[in-house]
C-alpha cells in the first residue's frame, strides 16, 4: 500500500480541444495538499498531424484510418517527451497521459481520447496513467470536467478566498472554490476551438495571435443572441459539452475580424450566463487557458464583472501549463486510488478515483 505522504514526480501530458500542441509539465506532489512546479513546455502541432486530427473529430468507432493516426499522434508524444526530458535533470516517477479528446458526448455517456499508453510505457518504462474519464461515467458523471481538484490545491496553495477558476481552452469550463473548499464545476460553453476553426477557415492561419483581429470587429449581437437560445445554458450543472455540439455555422457569414469578435462576445456571454445563473457569491476570478492572451476576449470578459480578474500569470502560475499540471496531479491521485471527480463536478453518483495505469 502506497503511503499517503509520499510524493511523487509527475510528467503531465495534454493536448486540449484548441487542437494547437502539447503542453508539458512536471511537478512534485503527494497528490493531496502539496504541489511543486518544476517546470514545463509547449510544443506546437505540425500542420499534417492537426489536420488529421480534425478529419476524424466526432468519431463514435475505430477504424484503419483512426488506427494509423493514433499511432502518428502518439509517436509525436513520444519525440516531444523524449526533447523535454533531455533537457531536464528529474527522475519521473508518473507519466500522466491525458490524450486528445476526438469525441465527448456526456449524453451517451461516451468519451474518447487518442492515444496509445502502452507504447509511452514501453518507450519510457515509467509507470502511465490514462483514460481518467470512463470510471467516472460508469459511475454516473459526466467525464469532465476532471481539473477542479486541482483548482482547489491552487485556491489552498495560494490563500485565495472564494474564488472561480476559468479555463479558456478548446471549451471554457469553470471551477467554484468557496472558503469552506465546496466545489463546484462545469463547462461554460465553446471557446478557442471556434475561434481557431474560424481564422483556419477564413485565412488558413492557426490562431488570432493575442486577439489582435478580433479587436478590430464589431460584434452581430443577432448571432450572439441566437448561439445563446441553445437548451445547454440553462441546463444546471455539473454538465460538460463536446467542442461540436454547438452550431456555430452563422459565424462563417461575416469578415473574420467580426466573426471572431462575434465569437469572443459569445464567449464572455455564455461565461457570465453561467456564473450568474449557477453561483452567488465570489470574491476573485482567475483565467487560465491559451485563451487569456486573447485581449479581445479578455477585455469582454472583464466587461461583463465588476469583480477582480486576475490572469494565472498574476499569481505565478504558467496559465500554458495549468492542465498538464492537473494530470500530472491527477496521475498521482489515480496511483494513490484517490478520489478525482466528485458528484458535484461531474454528476458522478459518489466521489471515485480515475485513470488506467499501465507499469
Amino acid at each position: 500500500m502506497i503511503m499517503s505522504t509520499r510524493n511523487f514526480v509527475s510528467l503531465g501530458i495534454m493536448t486540449g480541444t484548441s487542437l494547437d500542441g502539447v503542453d508539458l509539465s512536471i511537478i512534485k506532489s503527494d497528490g493531496c495538499n502539496n504541489v511543486i512546479f518544476l517546470g514545463g513546455k509547449t510544443f506546437a502541432f505540425d500542420s499534417y498531424l492537426k489536420r488529421s486530427i480534425i478529419s476524424i473529430l466526432g468519431s463514435k468507432r475505430r477504424d484503419s484510418v483512426i488506427d494509423i493516426i493514433e499511432r502518428k499522434y502518439t509517436d509525436y508524444i513520444i519525440r516531444k517527451i523524449s526533447h523535454f526530458l533531455k533537457l531536464r535533470k528529474e527522475k519521473i516517477d508518473i507519466i500522466g497521459f491525458h490524450g486528445q479528446t476526438i469525441t465527448h458526448n456526456p449524453k451517451l455517456k461516451f468519451s474518447w481520447q487518442l492515444g496509445d499508453a502502452n507504447r509511452i510505457y514501453n518507450f519510457f518504462k515509467t509507470k502511465t496513467v490514462y483514460d481518467f474519464r470512463s470510471n467516472d461515467i460508469i459511475n454516473g458523471g459526466c467525464g469532465a470536467p476532471l481539473t477542479p481538484i486541482f483548482h482547489r490545491l491552487l485556491k489552498n496553495k495560494y490563500k485565495m478566498k472564494n474564488v472561480i477558476f476559468i479555463n479558456l481552452g478548446g471549451i471554457s469550463n469553470l471551477t467554484y472554490v468557496a472558503n469552506n473548499s465546496t466545489i463546484k464545476a462545469f463547462d461554460c460553453g465553446p471557446c478557442c476551438s471556434i475561434l481557431n476553426d474560424l481564422i483556419k477557415n477564413k485565412l488558413n492561419k492557426s490562431f488570432d495571435l493575442n486577439g489582435h483581429l478580433a479587436l478590430r470587429g464589431k460584434t452581430n449581437f443577432k448571432i450572439v443572441n441566437s448561439l445563446l437560445k441553445n437548451d445547454y445554458f440553462e441546463i444546471k450543472p455539473p454538465k460538460s459539452l463536446d467542442r461540436m455540439e454547438i452550431e456555430t455555422d452563422q459565424l462563417y457569414n461575416l469578415d473574420i475580424c467580426d466573426a471572431l469578435a462575434t465569437a469572443n462576445t459569445f464567449i464572455a456571454e455564455t461565461i457570465f450566463v453561467g456564473i450568474t445563473k449557477f453561483i452567488n457569491d465570489f470574491d476573485d476570478i482567475i483565467i487560465l487557458g491559451g485563451g487569456r492572451k486573447n485581449k479581445d476576449l479578455i477585455k469582454k470578459i472583464k466587461n461583463k464583472f465588476d469583480k477582480k480578474i486576475l490572469i494565472a500569470e498574476n499569481l505565478g502560475i504558467d496559465g500554458d501549463l495549468a492542465e498538464a499540471s492537473a494530470f500530472a496531479y491527477l496521475a498521482i491521485r489515480s496511483i494513490k486510488k484517490l478520489p478525482i471527480s466528485f458528484p458535484e463536478t461531474t454528476g458522478v453518483l459518489k466521489p471515485v478515483s480515475g485513470g488506467k495505469i499501465v507499469k
